[in-house]
C-alpha cells in the first residue's frame, strides 16, 4: 500500500468537489452510529447544507483553509481526508475529517490529525474547535 497526501486550500465551492464521496461516507458513517434523537439530522447532512453556506456568505469567512486528502496509489483513489478552516475571528476548526475503515490503524490517521492541527496553530489561534459527531468515538 502506497499512501500519499496531498496538501490544497479551499476557497470555492467546486474546491469541495475532490472529497465530496467521503465526505457522504463520513455523514452515513455519522448516522448509522447516531443516536435516535441525532439520527435524522446527521442522515440528512451534505456537503451543501455542511460546507456550501460558508461560501454563500456575504464575506468567506475563513482567512485560511487546509485540505489534506489521503490516496492510496496502488488502486488511484482517495480514502481520507482533513479539512481545517483558520476563521477571520481567530478561531482555528478541524471541521471534517475521514479514513476509509480499513485504513485505520495504519498512522494515517495520526498524520491527518498531526498535520491540521500543525495548519491550525502556525497562525496562533485565540481558540481550536473540535467537533466529533455523536456516535463517533
Amino acid at each position: 500500500m502506497k499512501i500519499t497526501y496531498e496538501y490544497s486550500k479551499v476557497t470555492e465551492k467546486e474546491d469541495v468537489e475532490v472529497f465530496r464521496p467521503l465526505v457522504d461516507q463520513l455523514f452515513k458513517l455519522q448516522a448509522e452510529r447516531a443516536d435516535k434523537k441525532w439520527k435524522p439530522i446527521l442522515s440528512s447532512m451534505t456537503v451543501e447544507s455542511r460546507l456550501h453556506p460558508d461560501f454563500e456568505a456575504e464575506v468567506f469567512p475563513y482567512a485560511d483553509t487546509q485540505l489534506i486528502m489521503v490516496k492510496d496509489e496502488d488502486i488511484n483513489r482517495y480514502v481520507g481526508f482533513a479539512y481545517s478552516t483558520m476563521g477571520r475571528d481567530q478561531k482555528g476548526n478541524l471541521k471534517l475529517y475521514y479514513i476509509e475503515e480499513e485504513y485505520r490503524g495504519k498512522g494515517i490517521g495520526s498524520k491527518l490529525f498531526k498535520d491540521a492541527m500543525a495548519f491550525i496553530e502556525t497562525h496562533q489561534p485565540e481558540e481550536v474547535l473540535i467537533y466529533v459527531s455523536n456516535g463517533n468515538e
